[in-house]
């Protein structure tokens, strides 16, 4: 794989020589934006590197960038810029609405301030009492209630990171009527990966788990299988840490689909996929530039990298949602 324009070093190397450049050259690389030269993902780039010679004039930035805010990422690069300047843009906005497809050079930007913005809230927020062994312990009355009437954004924040009390009352909802779509509002595919390896010596055998708005219908037969199934994921997030200087490289940064996994294919999707690393890699690297919103990918794709497409698509509107909880 070849090195992209979109790699870190690489932007910044790109910024500083526009910077460097003669003052007709740099009003010709804004003039090609207001008179709609460029399209698409260059439009994205070039709004980029040229922001360091137009600090000085944000008017004229402002009017380019929202022309163009319908292409994706225009607005969370707005929303740099404005930063840089000390301006209050709502960031928060801007990373909520931020894909995990971004370009790799730019998602880190935007991470890089995300966790400037937890750090700061975490020490304005009162601290909240803890189970020294488990941590944050939700009750089996409001994880219940959460469940049964609860957004995705609110049923994936109360599981993130959380334990949660297993009551026979609590075991028996999830089992048989949350993981079959009954007496629940907003069922969560998503949320049922998280919650089906908190409770695999609870279940029972075989079970089945039913996600109607997802068109999802999987039979676990045994415990065995569910081990193994969460073994293999395990695995795979070894090899995935063992990988980064791989995906370093990928080109042009749908890294970040691979650093994501977790939440954008789901178990039983995972299993079918298969595990093996090297293979993930090069088929993310096939997705550059997809935006997963239709059922069919835009272009031709290998078998895997099609695969991978459909499974992330069936998740796209829970990944989302699974999103905000670190921007609300």
């Amino acid at each position: 794989m070849e090195t992209s324009r979109w790699m870190e070093h690489e932007l910044e190397a790109e910024r500083a020589r526009v910077l460097r450049l003669p003052e007709a050259e740099q009003e010709r690389l804004v003039k090609e934006l207001e008179t709609d030269q460029l399209t698409g993902e260059d439009v994205l780039y070039r709004l980029y590197v040229i922001q360091p010679f137009l600090v000085h004039d944000r008017e004229r930035y402002e009017t380019v960038a929202e022309r163009f805010l319908e292409v994706e990422g225009v607005e969370q690069v707005l929303a740099l810029f404005l930063y840089e300047l000390g301006e209050r843009y709502p960031m928060k906005l801007a990373l909520r609405s931020a894909s995990p497809y971004l370009p790799y050079g730019l998602a880190l930007r935007l991470d890089e301030i995300k966790q400037r913005m937890t750090v700061r809230e975490q020490k304005t927020k009162p601290v909240q009492k803890r189970n020294a062994a488990h941590g944050t312990v939700t009750s089996e009355t409001e994880l219940m209630h959460v469940l049964r009437h609860g957004s995705w954004v609110e049923q994936m924040r109360h599981l993130t990171g959380m334990e949660f009390e297993r009551t026979p009352a609590l075991t028996e909802y999830i089992t048989h009527k949350y993981l079959r779509a009954q007496d629940t509002e907003h069922q969560s595919l998503l949320v049922i990966d998280q919650l089906i390896g908190s409770m695999i010596e609870y279940l029972s055998y075989p079970t089945d788990i039913h996600v109607p708005h997802l068109d999802v219908d999987w039979t676990i037969s045994s415990r065995e299988e569910l081990e193994e199934i969460l073994l293999v994921h395990q695995q795979e997030q070894q090899a995935l840490l063992a990988s980064m200087h791989t995906l370093e490289r990928m080109d042009p940064f749908r890294a970040l689909l691979v650093l994501r996994s977790d939440q954008l294919i789901h178990l039983e999707e995972r299993k079918a996929i298969g595990s093996d690393m090297e293979k993930w890699l090069l088929a993310c690297d096939e997705l550059a530039g997809l935006s997963f919103e239709k059922e069919e990918p835009e272009r031709a794709l290998s078998p895997l990298a099609k695969r991978l497409y459909q499974g992330v698509h069936i998740l796209y509107p829970e990944v989302i949602a699974f999103e905000q909880i670190y921007f609300d």
